[in-house]
Formats: C-alpha cells, structure tokens, sequence
C-alpha cells in the first residue's frame, strides 16, 4: 500500500490544528479572566475614581449641551469628586432607571420628567432634601427641563450628591439657561 502526499501531511496538520485549538483556547482563557478583572475592580458608585469619589449622573441625551459643560467646569475644579454623566434616549429615563435599581446599579443623580415623578414618589426611591428655606421636597426644578432633578434615596454619597446639585442649580440659575436662548 502507498502512502499519498496528502496522506503524509495529515498528521501535521492535526498538529497544527491542536496548536492552533490551544492558541484559542489560552486566548478565550485570557478576555474572561481580563473581563472578570475588570468587572470585580472597575468604580462603581460610591468607589473611588482616580482617587475621587465617583458620582454617576443619568439623564435625557437632549440635555446633553446644557449639562457637558457644566459637569466638565465642575469636575475641573474638585479634587474629592467626580461626576460621570451617563444619557439615555428621549422618553427612555425612566426604564432605565428601573432597570439600574434592580440591578443595583443605579446612578447617584437622575432627570426625572413630570410625567415620571410620582412613581418614583411613590415607591420611595427619592432622597428628601432640604431647600435653603428649609422645605423638604423630592426633587428640585431646573431651568429649562419640564422635570426635576433627584438624588436615589441609596446612594453612598449623599452629601457629594447634594454638594453637585447644588452646583448644577446655582450654575444653571447664573446662566439663566432656558429653553429660549438654549440652542442644539
């Protein structure tokens, strides 16, 4: 019986395809070990972010030019913390919120639209503040956004929450910002 060429290299090439199998598998190996890495020691709220407590900010992607500017100033001048400004899709503030609170992960600031407001209300999710004449409320107005602006009632950061929502009202106020002389 002869042996063809085709024949000869067969075996080779179950070698080359057990290295290259090993190679895949040592590669796969690798994403999930980096993926888990990244899962167990990435910030999450309430964790230090470059040495900064981290605070995550959702809210409408429509207000996006009303809010870049002001969380980029107002992370320029902290040293303690960082905002992180997470937008979703007009109308989608509220999914998402759910689904952030039930898979624990919610931001530690939000836009909520009138529309929304009484069931966050409702089931308790809001963090009662103070305002400077000393009424408690859930959230508080802002210029030009037909809703309030509310902190979670789990957050870790209260008080960095409430330090920037401050900011966010006073600067908003000092630039008079309405959605009059706010351009897209």
């Amino acid at each position: 019986m002869e042996i063809s060429n085709a024949d000869k290299r067969h075996p080779e090439t179950d070698a080359e395809k057990q290295k290259l199998r090993t190679k895949y598998i040592v590669g796969i190996a690798g994403l999930i070990i980096a993926a888990l890495l990244l899962i167990v020691f990435w910030p999450r709220n309430g964790e230090e972010f470059f040495d900064r407590t981290k605070l995550e900010f959702l809210t409408e992607a429509s207000y996006a030019n009303w809010f870049n500017p002001l969380i980029e100033t107002y992370n320029e001048s902290q040293e303690e913390v960082y905002v992180e400004i997470q937008y979703v899709s007009f109308g989608l503030v509220k999914q998402s919120l759910i689904l952030a609170i039930v898979g624990e992960s919610a931001p530690d600031i939000f836009t909520i639209p009138n529309e929304d407001f009484d069931y966050f209300v409702e089931h308790e999710l809001l963090l009662p503040l103070e305002t400077q004449d000393g009424k408690q409320v859930l959230g508080l107005d802002y210029p030009g956004i037909p809703g309030k602006i509310c902190i979670f009632v789990a957050t870790e950061n209260k008080e960095a929450a409430r330090k920037f929502l401050d900011y966010l009202v006073e600067a908003a106020n000092e630039a008079l910002i309405t959605p009059e002389n706010h351009s897209d």
